[in-house]
């Protein structure tokens, strides 16, 4: 026998295996906890402030009833324990103070195998949810991306088809002015049909935008223009701001494409009822902390606004206004 060995004083067993435990639970997003039969909270391990808030002590002795504010037998977290009472070892996911929870219950049994309270454990699972919402996200826009290529290719296949004919037919003597304006009128549209897809392809990740030199004042009118065929009678489209030439760096179909969007949202966010869709254009002299919040250096930019006095955008749809489709 070491005489070493029993001259050490050893802590109890369950001691050390309770401070394990605690030591366990400090290190990952858990919480684990004991009722009575009544449903009286009589330990908590773990991440309890976050969950039981500062004043932790005081929750016990409390029971699930007033600890939830509910006197609801069927509440899910106080239906479970009921459950877990009876014998059954349940599992749940919950919605709580912020954070998503996954939960396990158990019945507590004395050596004569009664159940005379229940273990519960809740694993924080939100960022995990998180992480899981975002790769799907990322799956989904690859998708997208891979489909958006694939009809970028046959779409410029056809384009190309049109405007060989509408060249053609231009050709021809006998045309008359009505005649030869409306393939005229179908060239530009191929043309901006074909920016159209540049932008798909791009967004493929096929190839890069081309940036240069654009009129802004040019390009929102060429727009506005184009956009006031599509508008019904009861709808007007105004364009406002006298600002003179402005010219910006930047890629004129993706800029384009841009404005379209807004207005045809603005006209469609009117729907049925009389309104007025305004285009504006202005210059901002940004600098230090307004230019800082957009991410921007200092210097002077175009601010173009489209207005609409419908009726506005659904908060379930805010998060979405950007998505490509």
């Amino acid at each position: 026998m070491d005489d070493g060995d029993d001259a050490r004083p050893g802590l109890p067993d369950g001691l050390v295996s309770q401070r394990a435990l605690e030591l366990l639970l400090e290190q990952v997003p858990a919480l684990m906890w004991t009722v009575d039969r009544d449903l009286r909270i009589q330990h908590g391990l773990g991440d309890t402030q976050s969950v039981l808030g500062p004043d932790r002590e005081g929750k016990r002795g409390s029971t699930l009833f007033e600890y939830f504010a509910t006197t609801d037998r069927g509440y899910l977290p106080i239906a479970k324990h009921l459950e877990a009472l009876d014998g059954a070892t349940v599992q749940y996911d919950i919605a709580f103070a912020g954070r998503r929870m996954t939960t396990r219950l158990a019945p507590m049994r004395d050596a004569a195998g009664t159940v005379i309270g229940v273990i519960g454990i809740s694993l924080d699972i939100s960022r995990d949810l998180e992480m899981q919402r975002r790769l799907l996200s990322e799956d989904h826009a690859q998708s997208m991306r891979v489909l958006a290529g694939g009809i970028a290719h046959d779409f410029n296949n056809m384009l190309g088809a049109m405007m060989a004919h509408a060249d053609l037919g231009m050709r021809d003597p006998s045309l008359t002015p009505s005649v030869k304006h409306s393939l005229t009128q179908i060239k530009v549209a191929a043309g901006h049909a074909h920016e159209l897809t540049q932008q798909l392809v791009a967004y493929a990740g096929n190839t890069s935008v081309t940036l240069g030199p654009v009129s802004a004042p040019r390009l929102i009118a060429e727009v506005c223009g184009w956009a006031r065929g599509g508008f019904p009678d009861h709808i007007r489209l105004e364009m406002v701001g006298s600002v003179g030439e402005v010219t910006i760096h930047g890629d004129a179909g993706q800029l384009r494409r841009v404005i379209t969007n807004l207005i045809t949202n603005a006209k469609d966010a009117i729907g049925e009822a009389a309104g007025v869709v305004t285009v504006a254009l202005a210059t901002r002299r940004l600098e230090h902390a307004a230019a800082a919040e957009l991410g921007l250096a200092n210097g002077d930019y175009a601010h173009v606004t489209v207005i609409d006095n419908g009726r506005g955008i659904a908060p379930e749809m805010r998060e979405r206004i950007f998505d490509p489709f």
